[in-house]
């Protein structure tokens, strides 16, 4: 069946290189930052993954109109829903809008926690408790207390470790795909551009939106390793 991932953070370079780490080869530009939603599909043994790349959610012209649009073209990419959704952060650089838009993505799926795999970019002069260290943080800390799966990312990333923590991901008894919430009248609560909160009808994200996958998508090119 299909992987579907969705990566999630704010540094291009780091996200895309995580990216093609989960995809097995360079599919990602890691000098690029996209402008909208990418989704790239490939076979890793004999499993197809679909990796879908979002933009930096940090970045100061997602906002307003645009950042309304992000997400509508996020509900198409996921398509029947992801089963995996990678959060890339970096705690010298996270703030509390971009919690807040995390969230708001977040919040549009049903128990999506237990699906996330969050990882941490630290560097190699970090001492080894450094999960007691963010799991204190006012802002990270929530995260990794929420998320059933945490990965403290050193200088290199250990694709095998990854790897093991996604199928541990998979391994759940719980629904394949991580699907819509179920409250249509439910609503979302999106942060402007100088952080205030937008509201949003989350029934305005329909299922017809979900069946038209394909619209609005940018699909890349496959380039070898």
């Amino acid at each position: 069946s299909e992987l579907r991932v969705v990566l999630l953070g704010n540094r291009c370079s780091l996200r895309s290189s995580v990216g093609n780490t989960v995809l097995g080869e360079n599919c990602l530009d890691v000098n690029r930052e996209p402008d909208r939603c990418q989704r790239v599909s490939t076979i890793t043994d004999n499993k197809q993954i679909t990796l879908i790349n979002t933009p930096d959610l940090q970045h100061p012209n997602l906002c307003g109109e645009k950042l309304t649009e992000f997400f509508k073209d996020l509900m198409i990419c996921c398509g029947s829903g992801p089963r995996v959704f990678l959060l890339v952060l970096q705690p010298e650089n996270f703030t509390k809008e971009h919690k807040q838009r995390l969230q708001s993505i977040l919040q549009m799926f049903d128990s999506p926690y237990k699906h996330t795999l969050t990882l941490i970019s630290t560097s190699r002069e970090e001492s080894s408790d450094v999960r007691e260290k963010y799991l204190q943080d006012p802002l990270i800390g929530e995260f990794l207390s929420e998320c059933k799966y945490e990965f403290i990312q050193n200088d290199e990333l250990q694709p095998s470790k990854l790897w093991t923590t996604i199928y541990q991901i998979l391994e759940q008894k719980d629904e394949e795909h991580v699907g819509l919430h179920k409250n249509k009248d439910a609503h979302l609560e999106i942060p402007d551009c100088h952080g205030n909160q937008k509201q949003e009808k989350g029934g305005k994200f329909t299922s017809d939106d979900v069946k038209n996958a394909g619209m609005g998508i940018a699909h890349l090119p496959r380039s070898g390793m």
